[in-house]
């Protein structure tokens, strides 16, 4: 579904905060209204008295009425004869108030669930009172002993026995019963006819410090933390039907921007943090976050495992994302850190924030057994191209738009006459088989099996694991992809609790299979394309045109395997009270075999020379091993607790590649194998070692005084073997303050804010993510077609790159201001953030001129600067928790400023045309389109320096390109909205985002030569609205055969826009329902008969839905050449033993 909704919901920022206050004060009201009293004005307002009289009953009741949202229901001459009462001019508390006008006499007073109070006298109650019993159980279905019930306005109640059950005498049925308890949230019902009222009640979690928050060599709680940590538990993970943890953080934490690669299985994914840092994008110093596991650091997601191209890798744009190897069902949380106080800790690897991802830990008590079984569907979102019949239309027409017979050009004696019409008069134009589905429209599967075993004792606890992962794909053929997987956890502890031990370890195996090639990028060919002939066999070069088979690439089969261990111990011990000795040791080992067979079968026939069966293989090893230790030593001082901790880290990463292509297979069946291979068959070998170490001191000191004011000091020494002796070492540090001001004296009397926190940070952190040995010459074999290059018999060195012994470290300047408030016993949080990131002395693989003997060198650009700001807000409320339903709501929002504010010399460096100071780096400087000319029907570029002629350069004082639009998003963020009742629990989440980004045209940037119309390309339906007759304004250039390069700066027209203009570029906002889940709790009786301790069954869809106006493909990639992410559904059942 496909709705414009840019001129509606996103117009200028202005109007964007309005719509957001309204939502807010939604909210807001909502929360209030559904928030119910304790005691008869549990509130406890006050009443405004206006002046010194006497009152009536009834005029005392209308008070409080117009003064609260209490009302009342009374006998109409109840008080009739009833005494006044004198108040004086001021303010009285309500419930003091009521107590003064009904003192007089004896009366039965109910509380009703909506806030109306329901007056009688005591005579009408002197009955026979009715008896309701039931039974209370957790959200797991076991019983809770304990539980006060109690009438709601009395103080009639009781308690619920061992087994949960309770039974209580209620002297009218308009009373409502109130359950609460230690750790739960309460609950009310109203009796009504009911006269057995079973209760589940919901584990409640103290947000504040019931919660313990992983800020990596620490941990706190959401009341003691000074940075910016937000968190995703498993919880809310497992609402998400996917496989790479990634995905099912996109929109769910502020600040930080996800973007998916493609839709096959094992893709990567974009992760940036607080914006873009990178001058070189392409080559310079990565911008991904760390990324940890279990204390652990893994290779990121800019760190692709695969050696071979091929669809997962979208062409070579991304690759195996190593993430994809980690088990959703092992994670317990993740925690991303992303300001000075947070980061800092983590020096040099913390510049660009950090994921923290803290695995499942075993827990005492009796053995328990955990399965999950799932099974669902997925498929593409098929983008609208042309039919057949539009198709063959669009060609003539542009035939005759040009002057040009198809009847002569079909039959013309020149080839290259007959080779602009050959789609037809050689293809069948009634062949209609819709290509777009043939290449991306099938069915993928999806099956998944997860089971645990947990148990343990005071002293000992464990957890195993295991899963099972298949998933196939959506393009013709057979193409698996498999995770098989492994974990253990074991904690342990001395009797006398001095000592502590865990180890956990995880292993993964995942089979990879794709297609050599992404097929989306081959449905710009005819929609009449033949791709099979009548006997079954691939159709190649019909009508005698030479043209290769779009399927031929499911036959050029790519395989990877991939090996994943993560490792860590780690132990604490206490010699004396308050002093902790720690230490962490991790492994990490990620191996990848991939191959790529071509069978000669798959190649066109006109080009096979009868031995050219390929063989592509490559291998990888990733390996890394770290050791922390530590000491922690905290004191009470005062009123106050000092907490100390430092610590060292030495990290050791080795990484080894090889590839290599054999060329000449005689036999396809032979491929793969090396019996038959010769020397010469070899091709293009190539392999790499490089090894990196690291070594650190930090130290952290943490002082929270009378639990209100809190300062956090972090610093860090790191070296790092990337830069040279003299810039090996750096120092980075951050101070983080917090103030509790709603423990404050002043501020009892607002009783409408439960909690009020400010908090801010200044430190700085850094980066050497630009790869191993670019500070030192580095030379490599040259390799040539059949081996590497050679002079006079012997092996042939080039230089690689060049001495720099100044390399050194990127640093990242972070301040940060930020609010945490709560409202209404927590039941509204809201929590903003502003934020400034000054990024200095990037680093860049910078062009040089090829006269040097180098293609570039690694440096850093001294004095640039790269400014990152924004705000963060999030939104969280319990709309409504009444009896058995329950309505939480949780929204957050981004709003992104990224600016170059420093370069100097940038007008004389290799970066002129790229960046402008003051604006975005993502800032597009290119020809602006000012539409089609409504005589002529072409383009028309805009003369922007007025000399008549279209300039496609920017310079100062002349060109006419310009700074016309930025890809960085306006916002983003998310909404989510749970509900629960009884057993059912509905969970529904959105994303959006606003921002600009590649249009469809920029899928056919390679062939912008070849204009709307020209043989052969295939186009999405939104060329349709096209010009054809002089006067229209169509958006569309008329169709046309004919162009040439030079038409593409003709300032008065051309037949096709540049690449370098802004028809290029479009609106890809978009809001997408990203995850719906639905699940229902069997019941206590259920569960009992069956013997287990919970089952559920649950049905969860991802990627549902996306409202855009983007008008061809999918709004997050953007693009018509790689698969877009799949729409998918799964159903399962969840139990425990």
């Amino acid at each position: 579904m496909k709705i414009d909704f840019t001129p509606v919901l996103f117009p200028k920022l202005k109007i964007l905060f309005s719509f957001f206050m309204r939502i807010f004060i939604l909210l807001f009201c909502t929360t209030v209204f559904g928030f119910s009293p304790r005691e008869v004005l549990s509130q406890n307002r006050e009443i405004t008295i206006s002046g010194d009289r006497n009152y009536s009953v009834d005029e005392v009741f209308d008070l409080i009425n117009q003064q609260t949202e209490y009302s009342f229901i009374y006998r109409s001459d109840l008080f009739a004869g009833f005494p006044k009462i004198f108040l004086r001019k001021g303010n009285i508390n309500a419930n003091k108030l009521l107590g003064m006008v009904i003192k007089k006499k004896d009366f039965n007073i109910i509380l009703t669930s909506n806030n109306t109070i329901i007056i009688r006298e005591k005579s009408q109650f002197n009955r026979v009172q009715e008896g309701v019993s039931g039974t209370v159980t957790d959200d797991e279905g076991l019983p809770v002993p304990g539980v006060t019930v109690r009438i709601k306005g009395t103080s009639s109640g009781t308690f619920t026995d061992m087994d949960g059950n309770y039974t209580i005498a209620v002297p009218n049925r308009e009373n409502v019963l109130v359950f609460t308890a230690m750790g739960f949230e309460s609950q009310e019902i109203t009796v009504r006819d009911k006269s057995v009222i079973d209760i589940t009640l919901v584990t409640k979690v103290d947000m504040l410090d019931g919660v313990t928050i992983n800020a990596g060599y620490y941990s706190t709680s959401e009341r003691m933390r000074t940075g910016n940590i937000s968190r995703i538990t498993s919880e809310e993970l497992s609402q998400s039907p996917v496989v790479n943890p990634v995905a099912a953080l996109s929109g769910r934490i502020p600040g930080m921007l996800i973007t998916q690669n493609n839709g096959n299985p094992g893709s990567g994914f974009d992760i940036e943090i607080r914006g873009r840092t990178q001058i070189d994008k392409l080559n310079g110093a990565s911008d991904e976050p760390l990324i940890i596991v279990d204390n652990v650091p893994i290779a990121s997601g800019g760190e692709f495992l695969d050696n071979i191209g091929s669809a997962i890798s979208a062409n070579s744009t991304s690759g195996l994302s190593p993430l994809y190897n980690i088990n959703m069902a092992d994670i317990e949380s993740i925690e991303v850190l992303k300001d000075a106080d947070a980061t800092a800790i983590y020096g040099s690897r913390g510049a660009n924030g950090v994921v923290l991802i803290t695995t499942k830990k075993g827990k005492s008590g009796t053995l328990k057994f955990d399965a999950n079984i799932s099974s669902g569907a997925s498929m593409a979102p098929l983008p609208d191209m042309l039919s057949t019949k539009q198709y063959v239309a669009m060609r003539k027409e542009a035939l005759g738009n040009d002057g040009l017979d198809l009847y002569e050009l079909a039959n013309s004696s020149r080839a290259s006459d007959r080779n602009q019409v050959y789609d037809l008069a050689q293809y069948d134009t009634l062949r209609d088989h819709n290509l777009v589905k043939q290449l991306i429209g099938g069915t993928a599967y999806t099956h998944d099996a997860q089971l645990s075993l947990s148990g343990g004792s005071e002293l000992i606890q464990f957890r195993l694991g295991g899963n099972y992962h298949r998933e196939t794909n959506v393009f013709p053929g057979d193409f698996p992809n498999t995770r098989v997987s492994s974990f253990v956890n074991i904690s342990t502890k001395s009797r006398d609790e001095k000592f502590s031990g865990s180890f956990s370890a995880s292993y993964t195996a995942t089979r990879n299979t794709s297609p050599s090639s992404d097929l989306t990028a081959s449905i710009s060919l005819p929609p009449n394309y033949k791709l099979y002939e009548e006997n079954g066999d691939l159709a190649w070069n019909e009508g005698g045109y030479d043209s290769d088979n779009p399927l031929s690439y499911i036959y050029r089969k790519y395989e990877a395997k991939t090996r994943t261990l993560n490792a860590n111990a780690f132990i604490t011990y206490t010699p004396i009270k308050n002093l902790i000795l720690k230490s962490s040791i991790g492994y990490n080992l990620i191996t990848t075999e991939d191959d790529k067979i071509w069978p000669s079968t798959a190649f066109n026939p006109l080009d096979r020379t009868g031995a050219d069966g390929l063989y592509y293989l490559g291998n990888s090893e990733f390996k890394s091993w770290i050791w922390e230790p530590q000491v922690e030593y905290t004191l009470k001082l005062g009123k106050g607790v000092l907490n100390t901790l430092i610590g060292g880290s030495l990290q050791s990463n080795e990484q080894n590649r090889y590839s290599l292509t054999i060329k000449g297979y005689e036999n396809d069946r032979l491929i793969g194998s090396l019996s038959p291979v010769t020397p010469d068959m070899f091709m293009n070998p190539s392999s790499s070692f490089s090894q990196y170490r690291y070594g650190a001191f930090f130290g952290r000191v943490n002082y929270a005084h009378d639990n209100k004011y809190i300062i956090n000091l972090s610093g860090r020494r790191d070296g790092s073997s990337r830069f040279g002796p003299d810039f090996r070492f750096s120092s980075f540090g951050a101070i983080g303050a917090a103030w509790i001001i709603s423990d404050e004296h002043f501020m009892q009397n607002l009783t409408a804010v439960s909690f009020a926190k400010f908090r801010g940070s200044y430190g700085v952190t850094g980066n050497d993510k630009i790869g191993n040995y670019k500070f030192q010459d580095v030379y490599a074999t040259q390799n040539g077609f059949s081996g590497p290059g050679s002079y006079d018999g012997e092996v042939a060195l080039i230089p690689e790159s060049l001495f720099k012994p100044t390399l050194h470290w990127e640093k990242n300047i972070k301040l940060e201001f930020a609010m945490d408030v709560n409202f209404f016993m927590d039941r509204l949080r809201l929590s903003a953030a502003w934020y400034r990131n000054n990024s200095s002395d990037p680093l860049v693989n910078y062009p040089l001129p090829l006269i040097t003997g180098y293609a570039n060198v690694v440096a850093n650009l001294e004095d640039v600067l790269v400014q990152n700001r924004g705000w963060e807000l999030m939104l969280s409320s319990t709309n409504i928790s009444n009896g058995n339903f329950r309505w939480t709501t949780n929204f957050n929002i981004t709003i992104p400023k990224n600016e170059l504010k420093k370069f100097p010399g940038l007008e004389s460096s290799s970066y002129s045309s790229d960046f402008i100071i003051g604006k975005s780096l993502n800032t597009v400087i290119s020809g602006h389109v000012v539409g089609v000319d409504p005589e002529t029907g072409l383009y028309r570029m805009k003369d922007y320096n007025g000399n008549g002629t279209y300039e496609p350069a920017y310079d100062k004082g002349g060109g006419d390109f310009r700074p016309l639009l930025d890809t960085d998003p306006n916002f983003y963020g998310g909404l989510r909205n749970t509900f629960s009742y009884k057993g059912f629990n509905l969970d529904i989440f959105f994303q959006f985002r606003k921002k600009k980004g590649f249009s469809w045209l920029s899928s056919y940037a390679s062939s912008l030569t070849q204009p709307i119309g020209y043989v052969g390309k295939n186009y999405p339906s939104v060329v349709l609205n096209r010009w054809q007759n002089p006067g229209d304004t169509n958006p569309i250039q008329k169709y046309t055969t004919t162009a040439s390069f030079l038409d593409l700066y003709d300032l008065n027209g051309g037949h096709a826009p540049s690449v370098f203009s802004s028809m290029m570029y479009t609106d890809v906002s978009f809001i997408r329902l990203k995850n719906v889940a639905l699940s229902y709790q069997f019941k206590k009786k259920v569960l009992n008969h069956l013997g287990l301790s919970s089952l559920s069954v649950y049905a969860q869809g991802h990627n549902l839905l996306t409202i855009t106006s983007y008008n061809a493909g999918d709004p997050e990639t953007a693009t018509l050449r790689s698969l877009p992410p799949l729409r998918t559904v799964v159903m399962g059942i969840q139990l425990s033993l």
